[in-house]
């Protein structure tokens, strides 16, 4: 069974195409200080997950992170997962969505995700050393991954920092530069 690491944007909803109904989908939450709530993407969260006919396991971290780096969500990421892998027994890997793109700004910014990614990973393969950590899409471009959700759900997906589609963040500008949204 995989373990899917969920945020409600492109990149993990692409994922979830490729999910079977056994495996099981972590939505988990990390709010920033700058985070603004949104009830609304946690519910559309939930609607695609259920789209897909997954299970899913819900974690809302009850106080905010400061600083407004990705790599706050990833930690907590793979925290959770490593204490759903150990108490379950039956997760033999756990996915997490990524993007390839070869515009200058998003190769540079992905070198950067990347090396965050290796330390990660790293901490993964000493806490989980048999339980594979993939990125399956890592080197398809956003824009297909794009292609690959299902015209229904689209409108759900929100790859926002601050949760609702502010259109200023980084996230919001490579979704509109790269997927033309």
């Amino acid at each position: 069974m995989k373990l899917i690491l969920f945020s409600g944007g492109v990149e993990s909803t692409a994922l979830l195409t490729m999910s079977k109904k056994e495996d099981l989908i972590l939505i988990c939450e990390c709010p920033r200080e700058d985070y603004v709530k949104n009830d609304v993407n946690w519910d559309n969260c939930r609607k695609i997950v259920n789209y897909f006919g997954n299970e899913s396991i819900e974690f809302k971290f009850p106080t905010t992170i400061k600083g407004t780096k990705w790599v706050h969500q990833i930690n907590w990421f793979i925290f959770i997962s490593h204490l759903i892998a150990e108490s379950r027994g039956d997760i033999s890997e756990v996915w997490w969505g990524m993007h390839h793109d070869e515009s200058h700004k998003i190769k540079t910014h992905t070198i950067e995700r990347r090396r965050i990614l290796e330390k990660c990973m790293t901490a993964w393969r000493v806490l989980q050393p048999k339980i594979k950590f993939q990125i399956p899409l890592e080197f398809m471009p956003k824009k297909q991954q794009w292609n690959l959700i299902p015209e229904e759900i689209k409108p759900l997906v929100n790859s926002c920092l601050y949760g609702n589609k502010c259109g200023n963040c980084n996230k919001c500008a490579e979704v509109k530069t790269l997927v033309g949204i």
